[in-house]
């Protein structure tokens, strides 16, 4: 509930509070405006207002709102801070008519602000809860039944009476029922339809107004079967209406409540009984057509309506007939000739006749040269099944087809299927004036006479046969030339071939006798071509030839054979012999050079003449080696790979080059072989797989089908990786000497910090911290170790590394840890370091780096120390890169210059603190090598760095002490075009108990042994 107004809190930090007990004053808000405030119900108010036009200077956090009952003379808070700065408040649980009075006031970070004016609501009088579980049942078709639950409360007076109202769909419209004047939870509304649905709902009302409405509650009231359809009508249906009767109805005037589903159709022969169901329709159409009736049918129907509760009384009934059709078609037709001009048709009776008598038939014929069908007998007149054809237009061993059609007195029904029959013919006799003409070498032409009767058949066509043995055997040539012509051409036949020829005419009803024989000889021709020829080489000097004899000597014996050359691919042609005058069918061609091509043919001759050539033939003689490849060059183009190219032989040796033999050695002395044979005429090959640093020397052959020539003269080349290499060194060297740089300034800084922290001021000192690490050094002469027992130089060098020097620039043992006002200072740090990896199995190094430290640094009060340090290292270190086929040696060198910013915060104990710093460098990487010369790229580093210290105890100059440092680092190499680009990410933390042992001397001076243990922890590229 409400808490009296009190001094409240507002703006806490970590610092201070602030007591905002009394209002107004510098940088507060200004009262909030037009506040306002409404009731929403019986229970709550609604507050709503403007923010201030001022906010004194600083945001608003939230709003202080007060309530009063009594008119404003007392208040109480509803909300200390409201903590938003939402300018609304729903005030709840207030009672029915209570009158309340509110104020607001703004809050920031400096206090509350004047309150507002105050704004007042009164809540309204309550009516009543809705009613309760409202139910609806219905009695019988037309009454439904509604009982309810009084409400829980009556609400500000008593329960006057009931709104009633109902809808047919339960969310809108809704219409009123009854306004009941009595406390009486029920009311039946009756007269309604069967199958009607209502939903309902009830409101209670009293002096105050009406409650909320109460649940929906759904009933419907019983249906039952609907009303019989009216006005049954029955017509003949389709287009002649033979065959279908329509129905037409109209809808019941009630559906009995409940929808119609369909309507059920029966048909009876006389309308008294033997009703049998016709179908069921489904829908709401009142059409329906009855299919498949026979012509001249007349039924009686009845239709009834159909809904879920059951079927309607019958309709009045209707009496519909089909028209009568023409009959049916015919079956079984069949046609029988009875001679050369008599056929005789019979049938079967149609299946239906339309609903009439059949009285005749019609019969109609076509015939092979008859476009349409030809009406013969219009109507028989006659029921029976049958008919001859005796027209004295049929024609002997003609095909004659015929189609019935049945008569009644509707019209003639559908034509039956066709038959077919033939009359009977005769053989025509033989022809006559046979003869045959030789034309040329391989045709003979016979003409006759066609016969002098047909056999009452047309002639269709002749056969022809022939005999090459004085006609003692006869061969059909042709068994029918499907033709009237007299004559004919035998083709294809061979010179001074004798063929004996005979004919016979052909009608339908057979072949007649043959004609006299005639007789002819076709005329000699030139030879065949000669098959087969063949040319080889034997030797480097000639090409022997050899062929077949023709298949066919064109009727004359073959005496020779001309014999043609080219030395021009068959361009252009000459004898080489003009007519052999032999039947030999071979033939040398001698005193050819080497590596020569000639093509042939070869024609034969008889007394005729000579025929065609034969096909081309050729050969080449035997070809010699080619000369040696000139021009090789050797080029390395990747670290891996290297690529010849050279020119082709001036002389292929008489045959085309297919390849080349390439060799390879190391020295130049002893050659292997890289590629036995190219099997190509390129003249280039790339050899891969190569190790960086490689040397090979190289010499090629060329190939022809005579073996492989003398070999070109040598060419070499080395493969390189400059590139790669200055990657292998960034990826191993940087990691090192970046982690040193960043280790230099952070062990600067956080000494610097810990001078401060432990009241030391500005003091010189000198740390060689490498010394701590030697022991293991000294010892190990492996690749991890120094080898000083060795007498490596290198290790004299490790005996430094690690060792800084401070040096302040101002007045020694400044009291800054005890300023209390602003007080700077400057100071200097070094640190030289020892790195490498010497007997690394890929790249062995080692070398100095020096890095020199410069700050100067601002005391802010007791506990803070500001200030920045500058950095230059700079480092170079020996390399051999031995991941190649030989090592490279040369120098890998480094420069960094960097800005460090960083802040300190001292707890006020000696030796305690906490710092951070971040930093940001830019430099240079170089690689020189003995290969690749030397090579830059810039480079960048990002730092961030902090750390912290406590004192666990100390005493005199000595102590215990816990610490703890940590930096991450970025390194990015830019890149150039021979040094790839690098970006290293790394991590280092360290947490250390230090113990101090110090000594005084008589005249001051302090000297002081630290003996730092812990554990580190590092990671990245």
């Amino acid at each position: 509930g409400p808490r009296p107004a009190g001094n409240r809190a507002f703006g806490f930090t970590d610092l201070s509070v602030r007591n905002i007990s009394r209002q107004g004053g510098p940088g507060v808000p200004d009262a909030p405006r037009n506040l306002l405030a409404v009731a929403e119900s019986s229970t709550e108010v609604a507050l709503t207002w403007d923010a201030p036009a001022e906010d004194g200077g600083r945001d608003i956090t939230g709003y202080w709102i007060q309530e009063s009952s009594d008119g404003g003379a007392t208040w109480f808070n509803l909300e200390h801070d409201t903590e938003s700065t939402a300018t609304s408040y729903r005030r709840t649980g207030l009672a029915a008519g209570a009158t309340r009075h509110y104020r607001v006031a703004a809050i920031n970070f400096n206090g509350a602000g004047a309150f507002s004016s105050a704004a007042v609501a009164t809540t309204r009088e309550r009516v009543p809860n809705p009613p309760r579980s409202l139910t609806a049942s219905r009695r019988g078709t037309s009454t439904i039944q509604l009982n309810w639950t009084a409400p829980a409360s009556s609400g500000g007076g008593p329960v006057a009476g009931y709104r009633i109202e109902w809808s047919r769909t339960g969310s809108s419209p809704w219409t009123l029922e009854a306004t009941t004047d009595s406390r009486t939870s029920s009311y039946t509304d009756r007269d309604l339809g069967p199958g009607t649905t209502r939903h309902y709902r009830v409101a209670a009302t009293n002096s105050s107004g009406r409650s909320a409405w109460s649940n929906v509650a759904r009933a419907t009231t019983e249906a039952t079967v609907p009303g019989a359809p009216t006005g049954l009508r029955a017509t003949p249906g389709g287009l002649d209406g033979s065959s279908q009767v329509l129905l037409a109805w109209t809808r019941p005037a009630t559906d009995g409540g409940a929808a119609i589903t369909g309507y059920r159709i029966e048909a009876s022969p006389t309308g008294v009984g033997r009703w049998t169901p016709v179908i069921t329709v489904h829908g709401v159409s009142t059409t329906f057509l009855h299919t498949d009736l026979p012509p001249g049918t007349s039924r009686y129907y009845r239709v009834a309506a159909v809904n879920r509760v059951g079927r309607s009384v019958w309709s009045n009934l209707a009496q519909g007939t089909t028209n009568a059709a023409a009959p049916g078609r015919p079956s079984g037709l069949r046609a029988r000739a009875d001679g050369p001009t008599s056929i005789t048709l019979t049938w079967e009776s149609p299946a239906t006749d339309g609903g009439a008598l059949i009285t005749g038939y019609s019969i109609r014929r076509r015939g092979p040269h008859d476009g349409t069908w030809i009406i013969i007998r219009s109507d028989t007149r006659s029921i029976a099944p049958t008919f001859t054809d005796t027209d004295p237009s049929l024609r002997p061993a003609t095909v004659y087809r015929y189609q019935v059609a049945a008569i009644n007195r509707v019209g003639t029904g559908e034509w039956s299927f066709e038959t077919a029959a033939t009359t009977h013919p005769d053989v025509p006799s033989a022809p006559y004036s046979l003869s045959a003409q030789a034309v040329g070498t391989s045709r003979i032409d016979l003409s006759w006479r066609a016969p002098r009767t047909t056999g009452g058949a047309p002639v269709l066509g002749y056969r022809i046969e022939t005999s090459s043995d004085a006609g003692s055997t006869w061969r059909i040539i042709r068994r029918n030339t499907g033709s009237t012509a007299t004559t004919f051409s035998d083709v294809n036949l061979q010179p001074a071939t004798t063929r004996h020829y005979r004919v016979a005419a052909i009608n339908t009803a057979g072949t007649g006798p043959f004609s006299n024989f005639a007789r002819a000889t076709t005329d000699a021709t030139l030879p065949g071509v000669p098959r087969s020829l063949a040319a080889s080489a034997v030797g480097t000097s000639r090409i022997d030839l050899s062929w077949r004899v023709p298949t066919n000597d064109g009727g004359a014996r073959v005496t020779g054979y001309r014999i043609e050359v080219s030395e021009d691919v068959g361009v252009t042609w000459e004898d080489l012999v003009g007519n052999t005058r032999t039947t030999r069918t071979t033939y040398s061609h001698t005193g050819l050079e080497p590596a020569t091509t000639r093509h042939y043919r070869v024609s034969a001759v008889n007394r005729i003449g000579m025929g065609n050539a034969s096909r081309v033939a050729s050969a080449t003689t035997d070809a010699t080696v080619p000369d040696a490849p000139t021009g090789l060059m050797a080029t390395a183009v990747s670290p891996t790979r290297i690529d010849l190219v050279w020119f082709a032989p001036a002389y292929d040796g008489g045959a085309p080059i297919t390849g080349y033999l390439i060799e390879v050695s190391e020295t130049g002395a002893g050659w292997t072989s890289l590629v036995i044979n190219t099997g190509t005429v390129g003249t280039t090959f790339s050899h891969t797989g190569l190790l960086p640093g490689s040397r090979r020397h190289y010499r090629v052959s060329a190939i022809n089908r005579a073996g492989t020539g003398t070999p070109s003269a040598s060419a070499s080349a080395a493969t390189d990786d400059p590139v790669q290499r200055a990657g292998r060194l960034n990826t191993r060297v940087l990691p090192h000497v970046a982690a040193a740089m960043t280790s230099s300034t952070v062990s600067a800084i956080a000494g610097r910090v810990d001078a401060v922290a432990r009241g030391m001021g500005m003091e010189r000192r000198v740390e060689a911290n490498g010394l701590s690490s030697m022991a293991a050094s000294l010892s190990a002469p492996g690749a991890g170790g120094l080898g000083l027992a060795q007498g490596d130089q290198a290790g004299l060098a490790a005996l430094f590394g690690g060792t800084s020097f401070q040096m302040p620039f101002d007045i020694p043992d400044a009291p800054q840890q005890s300023a209390t006002g602003m007080q700077m200072a400057s100071w200097g740090a070094g640190e030289y370091h020892y790195l490498g990896e010497p007997g690394a199995s890929a790249v062995d190094w080692k070398g100095n780096m020096l890095s020199a430290h410069l700050g100067v640094d601002l005391r802010v009060g007791p506990d803070i120390l500001a200030g920045v340090a500058g950095s230059y290292s700079s480092g170079s270190f020996d390399f051999t890169d031995k991941t190649g086929a030989s090592r490279v040696t040369g120098t890998y060198g480094t420069t960094m210059a960097s800005v460090h910013p960083y802040l300190a915060w001292f707890s006020g104990a000696p030796g305690t603190s906490v710092w951070g710093s971040a930093g940001l460098g830019r430099g240079d990487v170089e690689v020189d090598d003995a290969r690749a010369g030397l090579r830059t790229s810039p480079a960048s580093m990002m730092t961030g760095a902090g750390g912290a210290s406590y004192q666990l105890f100390s005493r005199g100059v000595g102590g215990v002490r816990v610490k703890a440092e940590g930096w991450a680092g970025r390194v990015v190499v830019d890149g150039s075009e021979e040094i790839q680009e690098v970006t290293l990410n790394m991590q280092r933390g360290k947490l250390a108990l230090e113990l101090t042992q110090g000594f005084r001397a008589d005249g001051g001076q302090e000297m002081a042994f630290v003996l730092e243990g812990g554990m580190r922890y590092d990671n990245g590229d």
